[in-house]
């Protein structure tokens, strides 16, 4: 009998122990898988952006927030791929962005580099490994290796970390996870090879990882030491401090970690022990015929019980469906959790999400109300379902208002229920509590807050199934976890969705610098040129009155020819005058009140010898009874005579140039009309820019700056008014358009 008993006592430690293992070696997994999907997720970002200084990779590690979700690790960091030839171009950029000390190490000549770049958090020891060529290691270069040509993350092997300056050196090894150019991975490996851009990696300190595996628990049942392989001298990795380690029971697992095994021997503690029953064996040898019988009684009972419970086919069948749920719900966890990690599109993220915390539930519906923020700013809701069409939900409002999901919206906590139409707030509000009547009947009800680290609510995930109590403790566990992890996925995709605005941002501003720079040249070319043309005519003509060589008729022809030159030229240099006020905001209008015909009358006078000379047809329409008009008169005249003077300048001999007023509503409308070489399409969007022309070059057949009519329309928004231009396109005229408020009772 004290056999039998030693025996059953022995299988009872047996059995806590590798509950107790097996529990480790989860937690185990588990931290490393973490931090894989962590490197997936920094593979992802890094392949479909370019990080180009220290600064932009520091706010996306700051961004995952290291310290806080991933204890233990050492870093996370990314190393270029270049080619010799590339090394000064690298030196040259580093140094350019603050860093003149960086260089490449260890030195040498190799046909290309694996150097480190970034590395965060940028504390003393990641600061000593800027510039390490890894490749340089037999040991890590073989992990390098491996992780390009399968496109997967691989562990490193055993090694000691160049960040390790102190004394204490720990034992560390690293993880890899390649970054290819074109944003995604290549099919063959020959591709892969040549198109690997860097590596996205993670440096690890084993003591500081796995310290924290057995938590706060002073009295564990079990430590372990995990070797890189088997174990042999140099292998080990780490070995947990324990009180009272006993190795009474030991066993061994395999722990795969990247593409490397590693092995990991469990053994007991003395906490073990001190719940054995074993140690209450060697008391029955003396206890006497009674106490032999009374265990040996108790100890049949317990035989026979579990020779009917291992007989029982219902509790064998009930624990086969158990073990495959589980297997199942880990499965779907894990698929999910490598999905999201490296998913940064935003809609399909929250879609996946929705679709695995639907399967994860046993729920018939699943649906995923998130925030999204338009251009100018905005929220707004957006959903993914699952289970259900989205026929179901359209003409829909969203469930916001209703006090079934409001506390979900505001973040206050999960809502389970058995039976929601039980609830008192059920049916109080409009909607259905967010399903439509009819189309998506919902008893079994789970709500679930998606929140970001700073509180912030991202959204909410809400199931429903048509039969009462559903959802159980452990779905709700689940989908806990779930809405932590969607929450750190949905921050990544912003974080991607604010990179790539603010590179798009970035390129469009390059862009239009380098346009209106290129304007800025062309501009100070045509200047110099406009300019000078008639200041050539001048002194020309000034040299030779001044020689006395001309007749008299010639002397009238050159005074005229110097007076018109003069008067372009100061009509250039007006232009340039009225820009810069207008640039810097001394351009100002005297408004009073003045007759529209007079300043019309004016115009037209400048311009009509031009017309004539031109054989220009100049007419003015006007309706009857407009006559003022609130406006600086001299302003409004330069405004006319710059639209006149341009129409009859692009209107060739025998051409039409026509200014009509009329009244339109409470607006005055005046219109240039003329029917000369037109304005092509391309460039209407851009004729009231400043120096643009639709022709800029020196040979083209008008002069000017490609100012006019950029001052007119701010003199023209100055008197309250618009303007706007017309064509048919090339060789069919066009229309420019000015309407100014009318005076009241005038």
């Amino acid at each position: 009998m004290s056999r039998q008993l030693q025996r059953s006592a022995v299988a009872g430690d047996r059995e806590r122990f590798e509950v107790a293992v097996d529990r480790l070696q989860d937690s185990i997994q588990d931290r490393v898988d973490m931090y894989v999907a962590m490197l997936r997720a920094g593979a992802a970002m890094l392949t479909a952006t370019d990080l180009h200084t220290p600064a932009q990779f520091h706010v996306f590690a700051e961004h995952l927030r290291l310290q806080r979700r991933y204890p233990g690790v050492q870093g996370i960091g990314y190393s270029e791929r270049f080619a010799a030839a590339d090394l000064p171009r690298v030196l040259a950029e580093r140094r350019q962005l603050g860093d003149p000390g960086f260089h490449v190490w260890p030195a040498g000549e190799r046909t290309e580099y694996h150097s480190i770049l970034y590395l965060e958090p940028l504390d003393r020891r990641n600061q000593a490994a800027i510039g390490y060529d890894m490749s340089t290691d037999a040991t890590r270069r073989a992990a390098m290796e491996r992780a390009r040509d399968t496109g997967e993350p691989a562990a490193s092997g055993r090694v000691t970390l160049v960040q390790e300056i102190d004394e204490n050196k720990q034992p560390g090894f690293l993880i890899y996870m390649p970054v290819y150019s074109g944003g995604s991975v290549p099919s063959t490996v020959e591709e892969r090879r040549a198109r690997l851009r860097g590596f996205v990696y993670s440096p690890f300190r084993a003591d500081d990882l796995f310290a924290g595996i057995l938590g706060r628990n002073p009295h564990p049942r079990a430590g372990f030491a995990l070797f890189d392989g088997r174990p042999a001298a140099g292998s080990l990795l780490h070995r947990t401090d324990v009180p009272g380690q006993t190795s009474r029971l030991t066993t061994t697992r395999d722990v795969d970690v990247a593409g490397m095994t590693w092995t990991a021997e469990f053994f007991s503690t003395a906490a073990l022990d001190a719940g054995s029953t074993h140690v209450f064996v060697p008391l029955t040898l003396s206890a006497g015929g009674i106490l032999t019988g009374i265990l040996t009684v108790l100890a049949l009972l317990q035989v026979r019980a579990r020779e009917r419970a291992e007989q029982s086919e219902a509790a064998v069948e009930d624990a086969a469906k158990r073990f495959h749920d589980q297997a199942q719900t880990l499965a779907i966890i894990n698929r999910t959790g490598a999905h999201i990690a490296g998913e940064l599109d935003l809609d399909r993220l929250v879609q996946h999400i929705t679709d695995a915390g639907t399967a994860l539930t046993r729920a018939q519906f699943g649906a995923f109300f998130y925030n999204r923020v338009h251009d100018n700013g905005e929220s707004y809701t957006l959903y993914a379902l699952s289970g259900a069409s989205r026929e179901a939900f359209d003409g829909f409002p969203m469930p916001r208002n209703t006090e079934l999901f409001r506390p979900t919206f505001r973040g206050e906590g999960i809502v389970r229920s058995g039976d929601i139409t039980a609830d008192p707030r059920y049916g109080q509000h409009a909607p259905y509590h967010g399903m439509p009547p009819g189309h998506l009947p919902v008893r079994s009800y789970l709500a679930v807050p998606v929140k970001s680290r700073s509180g912030e609510v991202l959204g909410g995930l809400f199931f429903g199934h048509s039969d009462r109590d559903v959802f159980t403790d452990q779905a709700e566990h689940i989908l806990c976890g779930m809405a932590a992890q969607a929450a750190i996925a949905i921050d990544n995709a912003r974080l991607y969705g604010r990179v790539q605005e603010l590179l798009s941002s970035e390129r469009a501003a390059r862009s239009e610098a380098e346009r209106v720079s290129g304007m800025k040249d062309e501009f100070l070319a045509t200047l110099s040129h406009e300019l000078r043309t008639p200041l050539n005519a001048v002194m020309g003509w000034a040299h030779m009155l001044n020689s006395g060589s001309l007749t008299n008729d010639h002397r009238s022809v050159a005074v005229e020819t110097i007076l018109r030159n003069a008067r372009i030229q100061s009509k250039l240099i007006d232009d340039l005058l009225d820009m810069s006020r207008i640039i810097s905001g001394r351009l100002r209008v005297d408004m009073t009140l003045v007759n529209l015909d007079d300043v019309i009358e004016a115009a037209v006078n400048v311009v009509k010898p031009t017309a004539d000379a031109k054989r220009v047809q100049l007419s003015v329409e006007a309706e009857p009874g407009l006559h003022s008009l609130r406006a600086d008169g001299a302003r409004l005249q330069q405004v006319l005579w710059n639209l006149l003077a341009n129409a009859i300048k692009f209107t060739p001999a025998g051409g039409r140039v026509v200014i009509s007023t009329r009244r339109s509503g409470e607006d005055i409308e005046l219109s240039v009309t003329d029917t000369g070489i037109g304005i092509s399409p391309d460039f209407l969007p851009h004729v009231f820019e400043r120096f643009r022309q639709g022709d800029g070059s020196f040979t083209r057949g008008h002069g000017g700056l490609g100012l006019g009519l950029s001052i007119v329309r701010k003199l023209v928004e100055m008197h309250g008014g618009t303007i706007e231009a017309a064509s048919a396109g090339a060789n069919r005229g066009s229309t420019f358009t000015l309407r100014f408020p009318a005076v009241v009772g005038v």
